[in-house]
Protein backbone atom coordinates (compact mmCIF):
# COMPACT_ATOMS: atom_id res chain seq x y z
CA UNK A 1 0.00 0.00 0.00
CA UNK A 2 2.86 2.36 0.29
CA UNK A 3 4.15 5.17 -2.41
CA UNK A 4 7.04 6.63 -1.46
CA UNK A 5 7.79 10.35 -1.70
CA UNK A 6 10.63 11.48 -2.28
CA UNK A 7 8.94 14.69 -0.54
CA UNK A 8 11.29 15.72 2.44
CA UNK A 9 11.33 18.85 5.04
CA UNK A 10 13.15 21.18 6.26
CA UNK A 11 14.00 23.65 8.85
CA UNK A 12 14.70 27.36 9.31
CA UNK A 13 16.17 30.05 10.77
CA UNK A 14 17.48 33.47 10.77
CA UNK A 15 21.20 35.30 11.62
CA UNK A 16 22.68 37.06 14.07
CA UNK A 17 21.89 35.23 17.43
CA UNK A 18 17.80 34.14 17.62
CA UNK A 19 17.12 33.08 20.97
CA UNK A 20 15.99 29.78 19.49
CA UNK A 21 17.25 26.44 19.59
CA UNK A 22 17.01 24.92 16.13
CA UNK A 23 15.94 21.48 15.71
CA UNK A 24 19.00 18.91 16.48
CA UNK A 25 19.14 15.92 14.70
CA UNK A 26 20.67 13.75 17.66
CA UNK A 27 21.50 10.12 18.47
CA UNK A 28 18.28 8.27 19.34
CA UNK A 29 17.93 7.29 22.54
CA UNK A 30 18.75 3.22 23.25
CA UNK A 31 15.99 1.04 21.98
CA UNK A 32 14.11 4.08 20.52
CA UNK A 33 12.88 4.37 16.85
CA UNK A 34 10.77 5.80 14.70
CA UNK A 35 9.41 9.69 14.97
CA UNK A 36 5.64 11.05 16.05
CA UNK A 37 3.67 13.45 13.41
CA UNK A 38 0.90 15.62 14.85
CA UNK A 39 -1.69 18.17 13.79
CA UNK A 40 -2.74 21.05 16.02
CA UNK A 41 -6.91 21.35 15.57
CA UNK A 42 -5.65 25.12 16.21
CA UNK A 43 -2.55 27.32 15.12
CA UNK A 44 0.14 27.10 17.34
CA UNK A 45 3.79 28.48 17.96
CA UNK A 46 6.51 25.59 18.00
CA UNK A 47 8.29 26.74 21.33
CA UNK A 48 12.09 26.21 20.14
CA UNK A 49 11.50 28.43 17.46
CA UNK A 50 11.16 31.68 18.91
CA UNK A 51 11.88 34.52 16.74
CA UNK A 52 11.93 32.12 13.43
CA UNK A 53 9.41 33.86 11.67
CA UNK A 54 6.80 31.35 9.80
CA UNK A 55 9.34 28.04 10.79
CA UNK A 56 8.18 29.02 14.52
CA UNK A 57 4.07 29.02 13.42
CA UNK A 58 2.41 25.93 12.86
CA UNK A 59 -0.62 26.16 11.16
CA UNK A 60 -3.69 23.28 11.60
CA UNK A 61 -2.96 22.47 7.65
CA UNK A 62 0.68 21.41 8.45
CA UNK A 63 2.25 18.63 10.30
CA UNK A 64 4.78 18.60 12.69
CA UNK A 65 7.57 16.01 13.46
CA UNK A 66 8.74 15.18 16.82
CA UNK A 67 11.67 13.45 17.50
CA UNK A 68 13.89 11.98 20.54
CA UNK A 69 16.55 14.32 21.20
CA UNK A 70 19.39 13.98 23.83
CA UNK A 71 18.69 11.26 26.79
CA UNK A 72 16.61 12.96 29.25
CA UNK A 73 15.97 15.80 26.44
CA UNK A 74 13.07 15.27 25.85
CA UNK A 75 11.25 15.74 22.47
CA UNK A 76 12.44 18.14 19.47
CA UNK A 77 10.14 19.28 17.54
CA UNK A 78 9.57 20.92 13.84
CA UNK A 79 7.56 21.32 10.73
CA UNK A 80 7.33 18.11 8.45
CA UNK A 81 4.99 19.65 6.06
CA UNK A 82 4.26 22.93 5.56
CA UNK A 83 0.64 24.65 3.99
CA UNK A 84 3.15 26.29 1.39
CA UNK A 85 4.35 22.72 -0.23
CA UNK A 86 0.49 21.87 -0.25
CA UNK A 87 0.04 24.72 -2.42
CA UNK A 88 3.18 22.93 -4.74
CA UNK A 89 1.68 19.27 -3.78
CA UNK A 90 -1.95 21.18 -5.16
CA UNK A 91 -1.42 22.99 -7.99
CA UNK A 92 -4.37 24.83 -9.05
CA UNK A 93 -7.91 22.41 -10.23
CA UNK A 94 -9.79 24.97 -9.22
CA UNK A 95 -9.14 26.61 -12.32
CA UNK A 96 -9.14 30.00 -10.79
CA UNK A 97 -5.10 31.03 -11.22
CA UNK A 98 -4.41 30.81 -7.47
CA UNK A 99 -1.27 28.89 -6.80
CA UNK A 100 -1.29 29.78 -2.87
CA UNK A 101 -4.77 30.15 -1.05
CA UNK A 102 -4.60 30.82 2.45
CA UNK A 103 -7.05 27.68 2.39
CA UNK A 104 -5.86 24.11 0.55
CA UNK A 105 -8.30 21.58 2.82
CA UNK A 106 -9.62 23.03 5.58
CA UNK A 107 -7.34 21.20 8.27
CA UNK A 108 -5.70 18.01 8.27
CA UNK A 109 -7.71 15.69 10.81
CA UNK A 110 -6.19 12.87 10.21
CA UNK A 111 -2.73 10.78 9.41
CA UNK A 112 -1.41 7.41 8.92
CA UNK A 113 1.93 6.21 7.28
CA UNK A 114 1.42 4.07 4.21
CA UNK A 115 2.86 1.01 4.05
CA UNK A 116 7.01 0.87 3.19
CA UNK A 117 9.20 -1.31 1.98
CA UNK A 118 11.71 -2.15 4.82
CA UNK A 119 14.52 0.39 5.34
CA UNK A 120 12.22 2.95 3.56
CA UNK A 121 12.53 6.43 4.19
CA UNK A 122 9.37 8.03 5.27
CA UNK A 123 8.54 11.50 3.55
CA UNK A 124 5.01 13.60 3.38
CA UNK A 125 4.14 11.78 0.01
CA UNK A 126 3.67 8.55 1.92
CA UNK A 127 0.98 9.76 4.57
CA UNK A 128 -2.48 8.99 4.14
CA UNK A 129 -4.22 11.85 5.42
CA UNK A 130 -8.45 12.97 5.91
CA UNK A 131 -9.24 16.78 5.79
CA UNK A 132 -12.20 18.38 7.20
CA UNK A 133 -12.50 20.49 4.07
CA UNK A 134 -16.93 19.64 2.76
CA UNK A 135 -16.18 20.18 -0.95
CA UNK A 136 -12.62 20.13 -2.32
CA UNK A 137 -10.63 19.71 -5.76
CA UNK A 138 -7.39 17.95 -6.78
CA UNK A 139 -6.49 16.43 -9.76
CA UNK A 140 -6.53 12.64 -10.28
CA UNK A 141 -5.71 10.95 -13.57
CA UNK A 142 -5.03 14.35 -14.93
CA UNK A 143 -8.70 15.51 -14.47
CA UNK A 144 -10.31 18.02 -11.45
CA UNK A 145 -12.56 15.86 -9.29
CA UNK A 146 -13.81 16.88 -6.20
CA UNK A 147 -13.53 15.30 -2.86
CA UNK A 148 -14.49 15.58 0.65
CA UNK A 149 -14.19 14.64 4.23
CA UNK A 150 -14.95 11.29 3.80
CA UNK A 151 -12.16 10.76 1.89
CA UNK A 152 -8.96 9.21 2.80
CA UNK A 153 -6.19 9.96 0.30
CA UNK A 154 -2.40 10.90 0.01
CA UNK A 155 -0.51 13.31 -2.20
CA UNK A 156 0.93 11.74 -5.41
CA UNK A 157 3.82 13.77 -8.11
CA UNK A 158 2.03 15.96 -10.32
CA UNK A 159 0.01 17.39 -7.96
CA UNK A 160 -2.58 14.12 -8.06
CA UNK A 161 -4.43 12.43 -5.30
CA UNK A 162 -4.72 8.29 -4.35
CA UNK A 163 -7.68 7.52 -2.28
CA UNK A 164 -7.23 4.92 -0.39
CA UNK A 165 -10.72 4.61 0.78
CA UNK A 166 -13.64 6.51 -0.98
CA UNK A 167 -16.41 7.97 1.20
CA UNK A 168 -19.11 5.98 -1.27
CA UNK A 169 -17.05 2.67 0.02
CA UNK A 170 -17.23 4.04 3.45
CA UNK A 171 -20.53 4.28 3.45
CA UNK A 172 -21.35 1.15 2.27
CA UNK A 173 -18.85 -0.72 4.80
CA UNK A 174 -21.41 1.41 7.91
CA UNK A 175 -24.35 0.13 5.69
CA UNK A 176 -25.57 4.30 5.81
CA UNK A 177 -25.55 7.25 3.43
CA UNK A 178 -25.26 10.56 5.01
CA UNK A 179 -24.86 13.83 3.16
CA UNK A 180 -22.30 14.58 6.55
CA UNK A 181 -20.06 11.73 6.62
CA UNK A 182 -17.06 12.97 7.25
CA UNK A 183 -13.59 10.49 8.50
CA UNK A 184 -12.09 12.02 11.37
CA UNK A 185 -9.17 10.57 13.20
CA UNK A 186 -8.19 7.11 11.45
CA UNK A 187 -5.04 4.62 11.94
CA UNK A 188 -3.97 1.20 10.28
CA UNK A 189 -2.65 -1.52 11.98
CA UNK A 190 -0.03 -4.33 10.31
CA UNK A 191 -2.41 -6.68 9.17
CA UNK A 192 -4.17 -3.93 6.99
CA UNK A 193 -7.13 -3.30 9.72
CA UNK A 194 -8.84 0.53 9.81
CA UNK A 195 -9.67 2.08 12.97
CA UNK A 196 -11.80 5.15 12.90
CA UNK A 197 -13.90 7.90 14.00
CA UNK A 198 -16.54 10.22 12.59
CA UNK A 199 -16.41 13.52 13.03
CA UNK A 200 -20.29 13.74 13.92
CA UNK A 201 -23.10 11.88 15.42
CA UNK A 202 -24.32 9.59 12.73
CA UNK A 203 -27.23 7.07 11.97
CA UNK A 204 -26.22 3.22 12.22
CA UNK A 205 -28.46 -0.04 11.73
CA UNK A 206 -28.64 -0.55 15.26
CA UNK A 207 -27.20 2.45 17.82
CA UNK A 208 -26.19 5.76 16.38
CA UNK A 209 -22.76 6.42 15.87
CA UNK A 210 -21.28 8.67 18.26
CA UNK A 211 -18.15 11.25 17.47
CA UNK A 212 -16.52 9.54 20.08
CA UNK A 213 -16.81 6.08 19.32
CA UNK A 214 -14.22 3.82 17.62
CA UNK A 215 -15.14 1.83 14.87
CA UNK A 216 -13.21 -0.88 13.14
CA UNK A 217 -13.19 -2.22 9.77
CA UNK A 218 -11.73 -5.37 9.32
CA UNK A 219 -9.00 -5.79 6.46
CA UNK A 220 -10.66 -9.27 5.63
CA UNK A 221 -13.68 -6.83 4.43
CA UNK A 222 -11.90 -4.73 1.82
CA UNK A 223 -10.80 -5.83 -1.33
CA UNK A 224 -7.64 -4.36 -2.52
CA UNK A 225 -6.14 -3.48 -5.91
CA UNK A 226 -2.92 -4.17 -7.23
CA UNK A 227 -2.21 -0.39 -5.87
CA UNK A 228 -2.69 -1.44 -2.06
CA UNK A 229 -6.21 0.91 -3.14
CA UNK A 230 -9.65 -0.20 -1.38
CA UNK A 231 -12.00 -1.04 -4.48
CA UNK A 232 -14.24 -2.48 -2.91
CA UNK A 233 -15.78 -3.52 0.77
CA UNK A 234 -18.56 -5.91 2.79
CA UNK A 235 -21.65 -4.13 3.10
CA UNK A 236 -22.21 -3.05 6.86
CA UNK A 237 -18.68 -5.21 7.80
CA UNK A 238 -17.77 -1.80 10.37
CA UNK A 239 -18.11 -2.92 13.95
CA UNK A 240 -17.93 -0.55 16.82
CA UNK A 241 -15.19 -1.64 18.44
CA UNK A 242 -15.57 1.18 21.93
CA UNK A 243 -17.87 3.05 22.53
CA UNK A 244 -17.13 6.77 23.61
CA UNK A 245 -18.45 5.72 27.35
CA UNK A 246 -15.26 3.17 27.15
CA UNK A 247 -12.75 5.45 25.95
CA UNK A 248 -14.54 7.83 28.89
CA UNK A 249 -13.48 5.23 31.20
CA UNK A 250 -10.41 4.54 29.97
CA UNK A 251 -9.39 8.31 29.51
CA UNK A 252 -10.44 8.64 33.46
CA UNK A 253 -8.32 5.71 34.47
CA UNK A 254 -5.09 7.63 32.89
CA UNK A 255 -5.43 10.63 35.58
CA UNK A 256 -4.59 13.09 32.51
CA UNK A 257 -4.89 16.41 33.59
CA UNK A 258 -6.40 19.63 31.57
CA UNK A 259 -4.29 22.60 31.02
CA UNK A 260 -5.86 24.24 34.27
CA UNK A 261 -5.05 20.77 36.27
CA UNK A 262 -8.16 19.42 36.39
CA UNK A 263 -8.87 15.64 35.74
CA UNK A 264 -9.79 14.95 31.84
CA UNK A 265 -13.00 13.21 32.05
CA UNK A 266 -14.49 13.32 28.58
CA UNK A 267 -13.35 12.52 25.18
CA UNK A 268 -15.69 14.33 23.16
CA UNK A 269 -14.65 13.83 19.87
CA UNK A 270 -12.44 11.22 19.45
CA UNK A 271 -10.07 13.72 17.47
CA UNK A 272 -6.71 11.40 16.69
CA UNK A 273 -5.86 7.79 16.57
CA UNK A 274 -2.98 6.14 16.26
CA UNK A 275 -0.95 2.86 16.91
CA UNK A 276 0.69 2.60 20.31
CA UNK A 277 4.64 2.73 19.85
CA UNK A 278 4.92 0.61 23.05
CA UNK A 279 2.88 -2.32 21.31
CA UNK A 280 0.57 -4.46 23.26
CA UNK A 281 -3.03 -5.49 22.81
CA UNK A 282 -6.39 -4.22 24.31
CA UNK A 283 -9.76 -6.42 24.41
CA UNK A 284 -12.03 -4.24 22.18
CA UNK A 285 -14.65 -3.45 25.07
CA UNK A 286 -18.02 -3.26 22.98
CA UNK A 287 -16.79 -6.44 20.55
CA UNK A 288 -14.85 -8.43 22.80
CA UNK A 289 -15.31 -11.03 20.14
CA UNK A 290 -12.93 -9.23 18.09
CA UNK A 291 -9.94 -10.58 20.16
CA UNK A 292 -7.06 -8.28 21.50
CA UNK A 293 -6.48 -5.45 19.14
CA UNK A 294 -3.06 -3.57 19.08
CA UNK A 295 -2.84 -0.74 21.82
CA UNK A 296 -3.76 2.88 20.63
CA UNK A 297 -3.39 6.04 21.08
CA UNK A 298 -6.13 8.41 20.85
CA UNK A 299 -6.80 11.74 21.68
CA UNK A 300 -10.06 14.10 22.28
CA UNK A 301 -11.00 17.66 21.69
CA UNK A 302 -11.72 21.07 23.85
CA UNK A 303 -9.39 23.61 24.89
CA UNK A 304 -8.49 22.24 28.26
CA UNK A 305 -6.50 19.07 26.29
CA UNK A 306 -4.01 21.02 25.76
CA UNK A 307 -2.53 18.16 23.27
CA UNK A 308 -2.55 15.61 26.20
CA UNK A 309 -2.95 11.57 24.53
CA UNK A 310 -4.56 9.21 26.11
CA UNK A 311 -3.67 4.72 25.83
CA UNK A 312 -5.68 1.79 25.65
CA UNK A 313 -2.21 0.34 27.23
CA UNK A 314 -3.41 -0.97 30.80
CA UNK A 315 -6.93 -0.25 30.02
CA UNK A 316 -6.49 3.20 30.36
CA UNK A 317 -3.21 5.35 30.83
CA UNK A 318 -0.70 8.63 29.63
CA UNK A 319 0.37 7.84 26.05
CA UNK A 320 4.52 8.17 25.96
CA UNK A 321 6.92 8.05 22.97
CA UNK A 322 10.57 7.85 23.54
CA UNK A 323 10.33 7.49 27.60
CA UNK A 324 8.50 10.97 27.48
CA UNK A 325 4.49 11.23 28.68
CA UNK A 326 2.70 12.80 26.24
CA UNK A 327 0.49 14.27 28.78
CA UNK A 328 0.82 15.39 32.63
CA UNK A 329 -1.42 14.08 35.88
CA UNK A 330 -0.50 17.81 36.80
CA UNK A 331 -0.99 19.85 34.56
CA UNK A 332 -0.91 19.53 30.88
CA UNK A 333 0.81 22.58 28.57
CA UNK A 334 1.74 21.45 25.62
CA UNK A 335 5.01 21.27 26.27
CA UNK A 336 5.37 17.84 25.65
CA UNK A 337 4.93 18.29 21.82
CA UNK A 338 6.91 21.87 22.00
CA UNK A 339 3.79 23.68 21.35
CA UNK A 340 2.17 26.74 22.94
CA UNK A 341 -0.63 29.14 22.56
CA UNK A 342 -0.51 32.20 19.93
CA UNK A 343 -0.57 34.23 23.28
CA UNK A 344 2.84 32.38 24.71
CA UNK A 345 1.09 30.29 27.00
CA UNK A 346 -0.22 26.85 27.55
CA UNK A 347 -1.33 25.13 24.57
CA UNK A 348 -4.90 26.01 23.45
CA UNK A 349 -5.64 23.31 21.22
CA UNK A 350 -5.81 19.51 21.41
CA UNK A 351 -3.85 17.02 18.68
CA UNK A 352 -6.21 16.95 15.22
CA UNK A 353 -4.08 14.15 13.78
CA UNK A 354 -1.57 11.45 14.78
CA UNK A 355 0.83 9.05 13.35
CA UNK A 356 4.35 7.03 14.15
CA UNK A 357 6.39 6.69 12.01
CA UNK A 358 8.71 3.46 12.64
CA UNK A 359 11.90 5.12 10.90
CA UNK A 360 12.81 8.35 11.40
CA UNK A 361 13.15 10.77 8.42
CA UNK A 362 16.48 11.95 7.73
CA UNK A 363 17.46 15.38 8.94
CA UNK A 364 16.52 17.44 6.03
CA UNK A 365 16.35 21.52 5.27
CA UNK A 366 13.32 23.75 5.92
CA UNK A 367 12.04 26.57 3.51
CA UNK A 368 9.60 29.19 4.49
CA UNK A 369 8.43 32.65 2.60
CA UNK A 370 7.12 34.83 5.41
CA UNK A 371 3.75 36.25 2.96
CA UNK A 372 3.15 32.65 1.94
CA UNK A 373 4.04 33.40 -1.16
CA UNK A 374 1.54 35.87 -1.89
CA UNK A 375 2.64 39.24 -3.32
CA UNK A 376 0.39 42.15 -5.11
CA UNK A 377 1.76 45.60 -6.63
CA UNK A 378 3.61 47.04 -2.99
CA UNK A 379 3.35 43.94 -0.91
CA UNK A 380 7.15 43.90 -0.37
CA UNK A 381 10.08 41.51 -1.07
CA UNK A 382 10.04 38.15 -0.61
CA UNK A 383 11.43 37.51 2.96
CA UNK A 384 13.03 33.58 2.44
CA UNK A 385 13.76 31.47 6.32
CA UNK A 386 15.56 28.54 6.00
CA UNK A 387 17.37 26.26 8.37
CA UNK A 388 18.59 22.29 9.05
CA UNK A 389 22.30 23.27 6.91
CA UNK A 390 25.51 22.46 8.57
CA UNK A 391 26.80 25.64 10.66
CA UNK A 392 28.49 28.01 8.82
CA UNK A 393 28.10 26.55 5.66
CA UNK A 394 26.52 28.01 2.38
CA UNK A 395 22.75 27.61 1.15
CA UNK A 396 21.35 28.53 -2.58
CA UNK A 397 17.79 28.85 -3.58
CA UNK A 398 16.49 27.17 -6.43
CA UNK A 399 14.10 29.01 -8.65
CA UNK A 400 12.00 27.92 -11.40
CA UNK A 401 9.25 28.87 -13.50
CA UNK A 402 5.95 27.97 -12.86
CA UNK A 403 2.48 26.97 -14.55
CA UNK A 404 1.71 29.83 -16.63
CA UNK A 405 -2.01 29.77 -16.80
CA UNK A 406 -4.85 28.73 -14.50
CA UNK A 407 -5.68 25.02 -14.19
CA UNK A 408 -2.47 23.42 -14.30
CA UNK A 409 -0.52 21.11 -11.40
CA UNK A 410 3.53 21.38 -10.72
CA UNK A 411 4.88 18.57 -12.31
CA UNK A 412 8.12 17.26 -11.06
CA UNK A 413 11.20 14.83 -11.38
CA UNK A 414 12.32 12.88 -8.78
CA UNK A 415 16.11 11.82 -8.43
CA UNK A 416 16.93 8.30 -5.99
CA UNK A 417 19.26 8.82 -3.66
CA UNK A 418 22.65 9.07 -4.13
CA UNK A 419 26.29 8.80 -2.37
CA UNK A 420 25.58 12.32 -2.59
CA UNK A 421 22.36 12.36 -0.64
CA UNK A 422 18.66 12.09 -1.48
CA UNK A 423 16.21 11.14 -2.40
CA UNK A 424 15.16 14.53 -4.30
CA UNK A 425 11.92 15.77 -5.97
CA UNK A 426 12.75 19.07 -8.59
CA UNK A 427 9.53 20.77 -9.01
CA UNK A 428 10.26 21.48 -12.79
CA UNK A 429 8.26 22.16 -15.84
CA UNK A 430 11.04 22.85 -17.86
CA UNK A 431 12.86 26.05 -19.06
CA UNK A 432 15.41 27.64 -17.48
CA UNK A 433 16.80 27.41 -13.63
CA UNK A 434 17.68 30.19 -11.62
CA UNK A 435 20.19 29.27 -8.57
CA UNK A 436 20.88 32.39 -6.01
CA UNK A 437 23.24 32.20 -2.52
CA UNK A 438 20.90 32.36 0.75
CA UNK A 439 23.68 32.88 2.47
CA UNK A 440 25.90 31.63 5.36
CA UNK A 441 24.49 29.02 8.00
CA UNK A 442 24.41 30.61 11.41
CA UNK A 443 25.44 28.79 14.50
CA UNK A 444 22.17 27.05 14.48
CA UNK A 445 22.46 26.13 11.10
CA UNK A 446 20.27 28.48 9.26
CA UNK A 447 19.43 32.52 8.09
CA UNK A 448 17.09 34.58 6.24
CA UNK A 449 17.14 36.08 2.99
CA UNK A 450 15.28 39.10 0.96
CA UNK A 451 15.01 39.29 -2.47
CA UNK A 452 14.73 42.31 -3.77
CA UNK A 453 12.11 43.05 -6.56
CA UNK A 454 11.98 46.14 -9.06
CA UNK A 455 9.95 49.21 -7.72
CA UNK A 456 6.04 48.44 -8.66
CA UNK A 457 6.51 45.15 -10.02
CA UNK A 458 4.04 42.81 -10.64
CA UNK A 459 2.60 39.81 -12.48
CA UNK A 460 1.44 37.28 -13.59
CA UNK A 461 4.33 35.27 -12.49
CA UNK A 462 4.66 31.70 -10.44
CA UNK A 463 7.79 30.96 -9.23
CA UNK A 464 8.67 27.64 -7.06
CA UNK A 465 11.60 28.03 -4.68
CA UNK A 466 13.94 25.10 -3.09
CA UNK A 467 16.70 25.38 -0.62
CA UNK A 468 19.74 23.51 -1.56
CA UNK A 469 22.63 22.79 0.57
CA UNK A 470 24.72 20.58 3.20
CA UNK A 471 22.29 19.00 5.71
CA UNK A 472 24.54 17.00 7.77
CA UNK A 473 26.91 13.81 7.89
CA UNK A 474 28.41 14.95 4.39
CA UNK A 475 25.07 14.91 2.14
CA UNK A 476 23.39 17.47 0.00
CA UNK A 477 19.92 18.12 0.27
CA UNK A 478 16.66 19.85 -1.33
CA UNK A 479 14.04 21.30 0.42
CA UNK A 480 10.20 20.44 -0.30
CA UNK A 481 9.09 23.91 -2.41
CA UNK A 482 7.40 27.35 -1.68
CA UNK A 483 5.44 29.12 -4.48
CA UNK A 484 5.56 32.72 -5.10
CA UNK A 485 2.99 34.51 -6.89
CA UNK A 486 2.24 37.48 -8.20
CA UNK A 487 -0.40 38.78 -9.16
Amino acid sequence: MDRSSPGRVSGRLFPPVLAFLLFFWAPLLRGQSGALLFVPDEPQLLGAWKGAGPLGFLDDQEIALALPGKKGGGLTTRKFLSLESLHAFRGDPDGRGDYTPAFVVGQIDGLAPCRREKGEVPGPRSLWMSVTARKWKAFQGGKSVTLGPGEIFRWAPGGRVEVFLSRALLAKALGFQSSTLDVDAFCLDSQGNLFFSLALDEPFPGPKVLDGDLCFLPAKAMTLDSRGLVKDVKPRSVVLAAREADLDKMLAASGLASSAGKPLLKIGNLACLALDPRGGTFLPPSSPSLGPLPNLVFGGSGKGWAMALCSTLGKGSPAAFAGVDLGSKGKTTGEHLGVRSLGGGSSDSWVSALAFLPLPPAPAILLEEARRGRFSPGAGDPLFYWAGVEPAREAFLLLVPGPTGPGQALPSLVFPPTPLGGPWEVFWKGGPVFLFPLGRADKTGGGRKAFHTPPGFSGPLLLAAQAFGPAGGGKLDLSLPVLLQWW
